[in-house]
């Protein structure tokens, strides 16, 4: 298994944004399991406060743990630069797809 830090610029935010990736050994496809991390946290959480790493070593899938900010991952329906939900959707689970081989 492999820890890999995706960082991409979003259409959907303006700016830059980053998900951490835990990726299993072997050919796939393997199936995505999406981690979102608290309002007070951030996309490193997962792996500074529990054991997450041990998890893919029982059934290998990829864990993606991507940057909500404290956005609730929805779009914000005020300010059109926190459209955190089109981030996740419409682009990062899309550049997962073809980065790796998912299910």
């Amino acid at each position: 298994m492999a820890l890999a830090t995706m960082r991409f610029r979003s259409q959907a935010l303006g700016r830059s944004t980053a998900m951490n990736l835990l990726v299993p050994e072997g050919e796939g496809p393997f199936p995505v399991v999406l981690l979102l991390h608290g309002l007070s946290d951030d996309y490193t959480t997962w792996q500074r406060n529990t054991r997450i790493e041990r998890f893919p070593e029982a059934a290998p899938f990829l864990v993606v743990m991507p940057d909500g900010d404290r956005s609730f991952y929805c779009n914000h329906p005020h300010d059109p630069a926190r459209r955190f939900e089109d981030m996740l959707i419409e682009e990062g689970l899309p550049r997962i797809d073809r980065t790796f081989h998912t299910d």
